[in-house]
């Protein structure tokens, strides 16, 4: 349901011909078209951090020239990500008075979890379990670690970059003071500093990924991201009355962006300790959301923090049913685009045929299964707002 594992093949590739991914797209290499990868790889960067650059350049040179074994390899890879948050998701729980089993089943038995961290082989998987892993070790105080580990997520996808000045709360205590705090942030930021500057020296690509991260234009935007579906909105009344619109989804973007890193600072400074993990949750869901761009695997970065610090049983958890069925429902449909040579004209119909399934067996899980039909009744009594008030 992905095509991105093809471009972690090119992007092993490109290291293997000395190139740099972070400039080169996949396009200058022999062949990319015929082994799958999206176009969209064609001339853009990587916005994969150094670390995993090295792991796909050891993949393709293991596997030599098979691309099902790099297949494999790469869900291999995917699959330690998996593990890591089956066992570090109910750690991170019961530190918050949370069931694990229930925290580990909202999660890792997520089908959308299994679909994307599985079978897709995406490298958010890596990404995920690691930034978990990492915020763990920081809520048992182990500070110095957990800020390896981070790099080494950051080292995969540098998005987990917004954990780390919450990684140095967690490292400066409860009870720390202001002066105590940015203390841990210079050394949060020192460790880090040090362990990226080393990684990109290894591999000669340096600070590449700091530019593509604050360069990458995505691939447009999603029409159920909310500045995506702003950007449609202004950019047809700037149309209708014949001006200009191309420069509305950059303006949006950068916008949006903004107003996400304003929210996370804020969330930095304000609110109890005990709550850190939620606000960092909250502040990760900013930068997310704030987005024009959203793929169904972008919510699983942030389940697993909402999970372990509890989702209540009313609306909370019916948002995560229902968010669930629709982005599963929506990538099935979505991702008929994998077969690069289907024809142009069939692909209509063929996503057609996909939502119908998908919407009929919703309706069934929903309605009529004997076995499922109450959730969203009994999730929805449970909700306090749609109680009415008693009586004096």
């Amino acid at each position: 349901m992905s095509r991105d594992v093809f471009a972690y093949i090119g992007q092993g590739r490109l290291v293997d011909a000395g190139q740099d991914p972070y400039v080169d797209g996949i396009s200058s290499l022999n062949n990319w078209f015929q082994l799958g990868t999206d176009t969209m790889w064609a001339q853009d960067g990587t916005p994969y951090g150094p670390l995993y650059l090295s792991i796909e350049y050891l993949v393709v040179n293991i596997v030599g020239g098979s691309t099902d074994a790099a297949i494999l390899a790469f869900r291999a890879i995917a699959f330690i990500g998996v593990l890591l948050c089956l066992h570090f998701v109910p750690k991170l729980a019961e530190l918050h008075s949370v069931p694990g089993a229930k925290a580990a089943w909202m999660t890792v038995a997520n089908p959308l979890f299994l679909v994307n961290f599985v079978a897709s082989a995406h490298n958010d998987a890596l990404m995920t379990g690691l930034s978990v892993w990492a915020v763990y070790l920081a809520c048992k105080r182990h500070g110095f670690w957990a800020i390896v580990v981070l790099v080494a997520s950051i080292g995969v996808k540098p998005i987990t970059l917004v954990l780390l000045p919450f990684i140095g709360l967690l490292w400066a205590g409860p009870n720390a003071t202001w002066p105590r705090r940015i203390l841990y942030w210079f050394y949060s930021g020192m460790i880090f500093l040090a362990l990226m500057t080393a990684v990109g020296w290894l591999n000669g690509y340096w600070f590449g990924w700091l530019d593509v991260m604050l360069n990458y234009t995505g691939a447009g935007f999603s029409i159920f991201a909310p500045l995506g579906l702003m950007t449609v909105a202004i950019s047809s009344i700037f149309q209708s009355f014949g001006w200009e619109s191309d420069g509305v989804l950059s303006v949006i973007k950068t916008a949006g962006r903004l107003i996400g890193v304003l929210m996370a600072i804020v969330l930095m400074f304000r609110g109890k300790y005990s709550h850190l993990v939620r606000r960092m949750a909250i502040a990760f869901s900013a930068i997310v959301v704030l987005s024009p761009v959203i793929q169904p695997w972008y919510l699983l970065w942030l389940l697993p923090f909402f999970a372990a610090t509890g989702l209540r049983d009313d609306w909370q958890m019916l948002w995560l049913h229902l968010t669930t069925i629709f982005f599963l429902a929506y990538q099935a449909a979505d991702q008929i685009f994998v077969w690069q040579f289907l024809q142009d004209s069939l692909v209509p119909r063929v996503q057609m045929i996909s939502w119908g399934i998908s919407i009929a067996c919703a309706v069934y899980l929903v309605f009529f299964d004997p076995k499922t039909k109450t959730i969203c009744p009994d999730l929805l009594s449970s909700t306090n707002w749609l109680k009415k008030p008693k009586k004096a």
